[in-house]
């Protein structure tokens, strides 16, 4: 559905997003939302950015944007923050979150796996290919 790089990644296909979406739906799952990285460029929705939180949020209006910044990690930050857009003036804002418990270390391994590539600058997702799926 998407192409880009290290610094920028489009989604492309929209009939195959709105097709896995749908999809999603029948089987009574559905899109959250989506995350991407910007590795050592801070926590914030490019322009490109907005136009793909506003397709999302137009499929479900509580739909959030992940950014993760993996150098913004410290004592102060997580190193990530949640998005909406505001569709009418094309613009971001932070949606408020927190953590219920601390974290649980037997979740680091994991965590290290997904941040790992996200600072080597590597695609992190696959592709939704609906025969795969479909069989």
């Amino acid at each position: 559905m998407g192409q880009g790089n290290a610094v920028y990644a489009e989604i492309k296909d929209y009939k195959n997003f709105a097709r896995a979406f749908h999809d999603l739906k029948a089987k009574g799952l559905f899109i959250c939302g989506w995350y991407h990285s910007h590795p050592s460029y801070g926590l914030f929705l490019s322009g490109e950015d907005i136009g793909t939180q506003a397709r999302y949020q137009k499929l479900w209006s509580k739909s959030l944007a992940l950014v993760v910044d993996p150098y913004q990690i410290d004592g102060t930050s997580y190193g990530f923050n949640i998005f909406r857009a505001n569709l009418k003036t094309q613009t971001w804002y932070n949606v408020p979150f927190s953590f219920k418990d601390n974290l649980d270390k037997r979740v680091l391994p994991d965590l290290l796996d997904f941040i790992n590539p996200v600072i080597d600058g590597k695609a992190l997702f696959l592709e939704y290919d609906f025969d795969t799926v479909n069989g």
